[in-house]
């Protein structure tokens, strides 16, 4: 403890023969004044800043873009590899449409979980012959 406080000492008359010129501690203080005021503009601008014109406008965007979405994707199943009978104008039996285009379009998930079980029986598959050779192999003696 006590050589502690005699660094600290030691450093306490070391920084007190060392004198920082007013003008550095004058363009520190500008600079921080600086900075404050700029925290205080984005703040102020934050607070005051009414979000609710821009939220709305993304709010009709996405509405738009969902209504168009509806109507573009029974043309483009009917224009496409795969055609449906879309003849229906009603949006109800329009969403139905797109439904069924959806389904038939889409992977299978049970192709997929054949696929996942094929892959797992060639794995016990090649593991089971692997310990079978292994076992029948002769013993290295050193």
């Amino acid at each position: 403890m006590d050589s502690l406080s005699h660094k600290q000492d030691d450093y306490r008359t070391e920084f007190r023969g060392t004198r920082i010129a007013r003008s550095q501690i004058d363009g520190m203080e500008e600079k921080m004044k600086a900075i404050e005021d700029l925290v205080v503009q984005i703040g102020s601008a934050i607070t005051a800043k009414d979000y609710s014109q821009h939220f709305e406008a993304l709010h009709k965007t996405l509405e738009n873009h969902h209504s168009n979405l509806l109507y573009t994707v029974p043309n483009k199943v009917t224009q496409g590899k795969y055609t449906l009978s879309c003849d229906f104008c009603f949006q109800g039996l329009r969403l139905t449409c797109v439904t069924a285009a959806m389904t038939t379009n889409t992977p299978k998930v049970g192709f997929g979980v054949t696929l996942l079980i094929v892959f797992q029986m060639i794995l016990v598959v090649a593991y089971i012959v692997y310990k079978r050779r292994r076992a029948s192999s002769p013993k290295k003696y050193l």
